[in-house]
Formats: C-alpha cells, sequence, structure tokens
C-alpha cells in the first residue's frame, strides 16, 4: 500500500474523483433506472407500452392510459423542454438531462454542433390533458432556427 495519499500503489498519480466522461451515461442511466423502478400511480393500466416521443412527434396529438411512461428524446443539445407545471396530469421522473454525443459513432463532434440528445420520462398520473413544449433558437453554430424548427409541440391526453 501506497504511503504517499496523491499515489498509487504503482506510483502513478491518482485522481480524487472518477473521470468525468463518464459522468453523462451514468446520469442518463440512473435516470432511466428511476424512471422503470418508480411505482406505477394507483388505478393505472399495469403493463402499458412506454410511448417515444421525438422530433417525429411534434404537432401531434397522444392518447395515453393512467401509468403509462411517457420517454422523450430529442436529438440536439440546442432544445429546452417547458412543462406545465400547474397540472398533474404527468409527473416527470427525474430531471430533464441533456447528454453531448457524437452523431453516428464519430469520434469528434465540432463545437457548436449541438451533437447529443435532450432526454425527459414522464409518467401518466392523473386523467387529463397536457402540453408537452420544447423551444431552440439556434439549429446549429451561427444558424438562427425557422419558426417552424424552433418549437416542438405534443400534447397528452390521459385517460
Amino acid at each position: 500500500m501506497s504511503t504517499n495519499p496523491g499515489r498509487a500503489s504503482d506510483g502513478s498519480a491518482r485522481r480524487p474523483y472518477p473521470s468525468t466522461s463518464l459522468l453523462a451515461p451514468t446520469v442518463v442511466l440512473l435516470t432511466l433506472f428511476a424512471a422503470l423502478t418508480l411505482p406505477v400511480p394507483a388505478g393505472a393500466a399495469k403493463g402499458a407500452a412506454p410511448v417515444a416521443l421525438n422530433e417525429h412527434s411534434n404537432g401531434r396529438t397522444v392518447t395515453v392510459s393512467l401509468g403509462t411512461r411517457l420517454n422523450v428524446t430529442l436529438h440536439s443539445t440546442y432544445w429546452s423542454l417547458v412543462t406545465t407545471k400547474t397540472t398533474p396530469d404527468l409527473r416527470q421522473v427525474g430531471k430533464t438531462v441533456v447528454v453531448g454525443v457524437a452523431p453516428n459513432g464519430a469520434r469528434h463532434c465540432v463545437p457548436g454542433q449541438g451533437c447529443g440528445t435532450l432526454n425527459a420520462h414522464f409518467i401518466a398520473a392523473h386523467s387529463g390533458t397536457v402540453r408537452l413544449r420544447a423551444s431552440r433558437t439556434s439549429c446549429g453554430e451561427a444558424l438562427k432556427c425557422s419558426p417552424a424548427q424552433s418549437v416542438w409541440t405534443v400534447v397528452v391526453r390521459v385517460r
């Protein structure tokens, strides 16, 4: 065992904390674990398949049963998700997580490119209707979004 607290037993420098390259995947895994292990609300439909929402869901209305899990994944780190805090219809599981990743498995993402995803998870907790909304102003480095590209909206009806 090393007698120097700043050195490992082999003499190499020891880091006081784990590498930050593991932080983003760890946060995503913990969020997914929380989403999958939280109890389903009373009266919820058991076994309802999770609903995946992404850019292709924009402008749509989805109807789900009580207890259904909704997974939102928007493919750019420029998105900012806004949910209605005054309605109990959807309960967010964990925090919204933005994870930067390189596209198509590339090893390098150019700064300002917005590589990565915004991820949020919800449970349909009460009957009613809620609107999920995300917005962004940038669609790439020095590229302003058009009005059609700047807002993402999905109406969720819980029955």
